[in-house]
């Protein structure tokens, strides 16, 4: 791995709005302090906000947690071996269990990893979902 890019694993989640503070906790708990989560997205750009999306740099040991977590009552069996497993075997595991995972947890997940030279652009995964970000109000000018 090269020293430059330690963590292999880039994610963009878009998280439902019913279960944005239970994730927000277990990014915190598991990730590290941080805003996750600060963006409301809804198919008008109009509150009330369907989805939150957050984007960041997993390690291995992260998003093996994740992935765990969200195999929790998904009936997809949880990567025991994370880490065990080469990174060609955890993006194997990824390929063939990921749509599970967001049909059973109704999250949307995008994991790009530093082998293939590509980063999702959010741009792409909001148009893809038919999703727009609300913007904050702007301030009053006085």
């Amino acid at each position: 791995m090269d020293d430059l890019f330690p963590t292999p694993y880039r994610l963009i989640v878009l998280c439902p709005a019913d279960r944005v503070e239970a994730a927000r906790g277990w990014y915190a708990a598991n990730v590290g302090p941080g805003e996750t989560f600060p963006v409301g997205l809804s198919k008008s750009g109009e509150d009330p906000a369907e989805y939150y999306w957050t984007a960041g740099v997993l390690t291995a040991v992260q998003l093996g947690a994740l992935m765990t977590a969200l195999c929790a009552g998904s009936g997809i069996a949880p990567p025991a071996k994370w880490l065990d497993w080469t990174h060609f075997e955890q993006v194997m595991w990824l390929s063939a269990n990921l749509t599970g995972l967001e049909a059973a947890s109704g999250y949307k997940i995008v994991i790009d990893d530093q082998t293939t030279g590509r980063w999702t652009f959010a741009e792409e995964i909001l148009e893809a979902h038919g999703l727009i970000r609300i913007q904050p109000p702007m301030p009053e000018l006085k």
